[in-house]
């Protein structure tokens, strides 16, 4: 009984170490966490997702802005199961958007409320340490900043994955308060 108890322990040990290590690391590769808020900045010009104007409206379309610590730029995390999220915008509580479902290149990001389609979830991939490129589910492309801009105002689109640092994003957590 004993001999059966030494001969179990080590690898009991070992699936417990693997299981601990893998829940780490998947913390750790995580962008975001529910509850907290969020800039989302591009590489490329060092801007926030915000939306323009601060709208509260469905269809409100989504620019790059300097960081300015408004709420149209703050964005929380929602688990929407399988690996995607929902990207909120603590403005005005709605999500970040595929307009029209589109699945073509160029189309537009803007804000509207939840609904059940796919074109509201995004896979969060790590490309390289601090980056993120943001997947739409419904069709496989990455968002970024409309032909690679720096100016504010510039539109977030979705487009083909390309590796261009205005398709990574990093996301920062904004400081409760």
């Amino acid at each position: 009984m004993t001999r059966r108890l030494y001969l179990c322990l080590p690898a009991t040990l070992a699936v417990l170490l693997a299981t601990t290590s893998s829940a780490q690391a998947q913390r750790e590769s995580r962008p975001c966490e529910p509850g907290r808020f969020y800039n989302i900045i591009a590489k490329h010009s060092a801007k926030a997702i915000g939306v323009l104007s601060g709208q509260l409206n469905d269809g409100a379309p989504l620019v790059q802005w300097d960081r300015n610590e408004s709420e149209d730029q703050q964005w929380r995390c929602e688990d929407a199961g399988g690996g995607y999220f929902r990207l909120i915008d603590h403005h005005s509580g709605k999500v970040m958007n595929v307009k029209g479902g589109s699945r073509e290149n160029g189309a537009a990001l803007v804000q509207f409320a939840p609904t059940e389609g796919d074109n509201d979830k995004w896979r969060l991939i790590r490309v390289e340490e601090g980056f993120y490129t943001i997947e739409a589910k419904h069709s496989g492309k990455v968002i970024g900043v409309l032909s690679g801009t720096t100016k504010n105002g510039a539109e977030i689109v979705q487009w083909d994955r390309d590796g261009s640092d205005n398709q990574k994003w990093q996301f920062i957590e904004i400081p409760r308060r």
